[in-house]
């Protein structure tokens, strides 16, 4: 492209031209065109002041131009002075080698803001070769013209700014345009635009431009691939402008000149420190006008508005992921390279972010300097601690839009819309099932390989996943942090509170298809339908049983390994299970919450006051498959079920007898240990157990509850009624193994054996005689007494 230079000097006694219109033209025809033909500019020209009289100005050059077929280029301006082009005291606007140089205007050094304020005078030069096509036309900003425009011996003073091409030793005298008359009327030049045809990166509709419109555009188009002047000489960054690469210097060298003076931090940028001020002062200048947040810096308002439009302008080029803020993008990138430059010296552990390398140090020094002023917990991340405070405020700012629920955190709400999708993408390689999340993917893979990372410091116990040991650690610290609103209740777990907030409101969401029953939780619905299917899944492995549920067979367990884990801290009782020890230790507070609204008794357990009111209704749904007999407690039943198959689980370790239930076997340890704990309140007598007080308490009272319903006898005991039923049906189920004889009874049988044996177990105190009954002993000692004999 061939270009010429025609300057325009408009003036005025007290108004000044506002303009220098250069024209790029597609040939100069031999010469530069005269003055007549400035319409051609007037179109594309601002001018403010500007008088309808112009000066004529000569055609510099324009007969070198021709016979040398010369070319001239824009290179630079500059200037001295402090305005806005202003960069360590000299202005320099154009810095390039070639016409699109005019793409280094900075955004900061508007031209227009200059321009308008009228500090610059101009002068020009044109620089010329024989053959070779100088690269520059620099135009130079003085302070004063004196009266002319300087003459092209001063040329010398622009080849240092310019980068020139081909350049020779002749150049082409020029007369300095219109210096007589600026001189007469002390005129001003300024620039306000340059016009071009062609197909450059400034055109628009074929012709370029620069004014105070669009300056900022030739900054804007460095933002093209390539267009990054300014490169760091200690690393491979590239800037636009020579202001960025300074700043970007401070990296490099660890230069910090702005010091806080409230604390020990210093920074690299004026502006960072002004942003740190604010933390100080706690200034907050730029709201949300969406939401009651408040920012200290423009960009963080900018960048939170994102969470509220959901823009993510910032889009991966490998993967479809787009995000909202170009630092993530920078981040997420590193998952497809790979790249993880930030490397923990104590470990072999690797992190793409500077910060995951802080964090991950507080694992090895244990630093936990985020600490929650409403508990006693304290946490190594910032973020993490905000995301604890939701549990005191119970905030759960993310809901899902197909549904009610609302959750703490974004990934928790991630998680839950898979149930919805029905989206579980990640899979085990060595069974069927898939997973919503990675994390649960890896808890479930240790079960396949036996791992059990987390250990608990206060027992044996280890555990596949964290929140579990966390959990656990709750059974040592007895900590309950989740408290009803409605009662005074608190459970070690959330889970626990959510469940027993459903006997307030009755709520019984998962119902039974073969029954009646409803439940509060869907694993309880579960196991009841093994009742209807008679699943049993988890067998013993010492015994033959097998069970229903996973804890109830860990329950189970503990009667082989007699295991009692919970010790009462005011005895020292210890039991198998917590609810035992939780009933037990009603016992010394004396609670009984329980009252039965037929009768004065109270009790502390719901299921003893649901037993209880059988005896009111007579009701006895436990029903034996062998026999007749029914049974108001379903542990009753089970003993029951005992005396058909012969089992006896429960042995003394005194002797070798055996018990079908362990409340007998407890009676019969105090055979031997001669414990009579229970007494009877009307006489002087005491008992083992509490039924054979309940028993000799009818002696008292002539209470005979049990009648027989052939004849019209009645008895204290059930177990009399039983015997005396069988002088009806003639039954003698008990035989002895010595002689033929046959009993209705087991005290009869025993009695007799004795015949065999001669054992008397019951001596007088009164003399030397045994007897082998007890109510013989009582005959025997009327003789005593004196007392008559009743016949």
């Amino acid at each position: 492209m061939k270009y010429c230079l025609v300057c325009f000097l408009l003036c005025g006694k007290q108004q000044t031209p506002d303009t220098i219109s250069i024209k790029v033209e597609e040939d100069i025809g031999g010469g530069m065109p005269a003055v007549e033909d400035c319409d051609a500019f007037g179109d594309r020209s601002t001018q403010r002041g500007a008088t309808s009289e112009s000066l004529g100005v000569d055609g510099p050059g324009s007969s070198h131009m021709s016979s040398h077929n010369g070319e001239l280029r824009i290179l630079s301006v500059y200037g001295k002075g402090e305005g806005p082009l202003a960069v360590d005291g000299h202005d320099t606007l154009f810095t390039a080698s070639e016409v699109e140089a005019l793409n280094s205007l900075s955004a900061d050094h508007s031209a227009a803001k200059s321009l308008e304020r009228g500090e610059r005078l101009v002068c020009h030069e044109e620089l010329s070769v024989q053959q070779e096509t100088p690269d520059t036309i620099s135009i130079k900003v003085e302070d004063d013209i004196g009266g002319g425009m300087p003459a092209v011996d001063d040329g010398n003073e622009f080849r240092d700014c310019s980068t020139q091409r081909g350049d020779t030793s002749e150049s082409l005298r020029v007369d300095a345009p219109g210096s007589a008359h600026m001189a007469s009327h002390n005129g001003e030049l300024r620039i306000l635009s340059v016009y071009g045809k062609g197909e450059g990166p400034l055109a628009v509709d074929g012709l370029w431009m620069v004014s105070p419109n669009n300056a900022k555009m030739m900054v804007h188009m460095r933002t093209r691939p390539n267009k990054k002047p300014y490169g760091c000489g200690q690393c491979k960054k590239r800037y636009i402008r020579e202001d960025f690469l300074k700043i970007h210097m401070r990296t490099c060298s660890r230069e910090k000149p702005y010091s806080c003076e409230q604390c020990t931090k210093s920074f690299s940028q004026k502006e960072k420190l002004k942003s740190h001020m604010r933390t100080q002062t706690g200034e907050k200048p730029n709201s949300c006008d969406q939401c009651t947040k408040s920012f200290s810096e423009l960009n963080v308002l900018k960048s939170h508005m994102r969470t509220h439009t959901d823009e993510k302008p910032y889009g991966c080029d490998q993967c479809i992921k787009r995000y909202r803020w170009k630092d993530s993008l920078r981040i997420h990138k590193m998952t497809h390279s790979g790249e993880k430059p930030y490397s923990c010296d104590q470990c072999t552990k690797s992190f793409s972010q500077q910060h995951e390398l802080k964090n991950h140090m507080r694992t090895h020094t244990g630093e936990k300097p985020y600490s929650c002023d409403q508990c006693t917990k304290s946490f190594s991340q910032l973020n993490v601690l905000k995301n604890h405070m939701r549990t005191h405020t119970d905030e759960k700012p993310y809901g899902c839009d197909q549904c009610i629920k609302r959750y703490r955190w974004k990934d928790s709400l991630r998680i839950h819309k898979m149930t919805h999708s029905g989206e579980k993408p990640y899979s085990c390689d060595q069974c069927t099932k898939r997973f919503s999340h990675s994390s649960s993917l890896k808890i479930h893979m240790r079960t396949h390989s036996g791992e059990k990372p987390y250990s608990c410091d206060q027992c044996t116990k280890s555990f596949s996943d964290l929140n579990v040991l966390k959990s656990h650690m709750r059974t040592h610290t007895d900590e309950k942090p989740y408290g009803c609103d409605q009662c005074i209740k608190r459970y070690r777990w959330k889970d626990s509170l959510r469940i027993h907030k459903m006997t307030h409101s009755g709520e019984k969401p998962y119902s039974c298809d073969q029954c009646t029953k409803s439940f509060s939780l869907q694993k309880v619905l579960k196991s009841h339908m093994k009742t209807h299917t008679g699943e049993k899944p988890y067998s013993c492995d010492q015994c033959t049983k097998s069970f229903s549920e996973l804890n109830v067979l860990k329950s189970h367990m503990r009667t082989h390994t007699d295991e009692k884990p919970y010790g009462c801290d005011q005895c020292i009782k210890r039991y198998r299970w917590k609810d035992s020890l939780r009933i037990h230790k009603m016992t010394h507070s004396g609670e009984k919450p329980y009252s039965c609204d037929q009768c004065t008794k109270s009790f502390s357990q719901s299921n003893e006051l649901k037993s209880h009111m059988r005896t009111h209704t007579g009701e006895k749904p436990y029903g034996c498959d062998q026999c007749t007999k029914r049974f108001s407690e379903s542990g009753n039943l089970k003993t029951h079920m005992r005396s058909h198959t012969g089992e006896k689980p429960y042995g003394c370790d005194q002797c070798t007898k055996r018990f079908s239930s362990k409340g007998i076997l407890k009676i019969h340890i105090r055979t031997h240990t001669g414990e009579k704990p229970y007494r009877c309140d009307q006489c002087t007598k005491r008992f083992s157990s509490k039924g054979m007080l309940k028993i000799h308490i009818r002696t008292h009272t002539g209470e005979k509850p049990y009648r027989c319903d052939q004849c019209t006898k009645r008895f204290s005991q059930s177990s009399s009624l039983n015997v005396h039923m069988r002088t009806h049906t003639d039954e003698k189920p008990y035989g002895c193994d010595q002689c033929t004889k046959r009993f209705s009874s087991k005290g009869m049988l025993k009695i007799h054996i004795r015949t065999h044996t001669g054992e008397k177990p019951y001596s007088c105190d009164q003399c030397t005689k045994r007897f082998a009954r007890h109510d013989t002993l009582n005959f025997h000692m009327k003789t005593h007494t004196g007392e008559k004999f009743n016949f």
